[in-house]
Formats: C-alpha cells, structure tokens, sequence
C-alpha cells in the first residue's frame, strides 16, 4: 500500500445561485504516489450540487479539507486503485518498447 497526496487542482463556481455568490459545483483533484523511484498520478473531477436547505460554506471559508471531503469515497478508491496500477507496472512492465531492428 502507498502513501497517496491527495489535493485540490482547482474549483468552478457559478457567481450567482439560489441567493448565494461564488458557489462552487466543480471540483477539480488529484492523487499521487511514490514507491521508490516509480509514482502514478491521478487526475479527476468531481461535480457538486448546492442543496438550497443545507449548511453553505463561503467560498473564502474553504479549506483543502472542506473541499476534499465532497469527493465521493468510492472515486478516491478508484483514484487510488489507478496509481497503485501504474506503480507496480513501472515496476513489472507488462511490455517493452524495444527499437526497430532495422533502424539500429
């Protein structure tokens, strides 16, 4: 099992919605890991609906960690799933590129 990094790449939001301003509906992130010299990353998004009723967050009171939690568990495992594949095949490669013999 890796250590993964998982950060917030970058956020969308509508300037206007339901009464409120800078209301985010897109969320843009990434998981990365390193075993020894190999690593994989992974890039993803994840979109957001405003529920009108529940507690809203001002855009300047997010944090990493506010925004983190709304990527559904199951594509953060996803997400982690994919980096460790690329990792261990970095480390297993499955195929190799070998140069054209007649170019040698």
């Amino acid at each position: 099992m890796n250590d993964y990094v998982i950060t917030v790449e970058g956020l969308t939001s509508l300037p206007s919605y339901n009464g409120k301003t800078d209301v985010v509906y897109r969320v843009f992130w990434r998981v990365w890991a390193a075993k020894n010299a190999f690593q994989g990353t992974h890039d993803d998004f994840t979109d957001v609906t405003f529920q009108h009723d529940s507690d809203f967050t001002p855009y300047s009171d997010l944090t990493q960690d506010i925004v983190l939690s709304w990527i559904p568990a199951d594509a953060l495992a996803s997400a982690k799933n994919d980096v460790d594949a690329q990792i261990t095949n970095e480390i297993n490669p499955y195929g190799q590129s070998l140069p054209l013999p007649w170019k040698n």
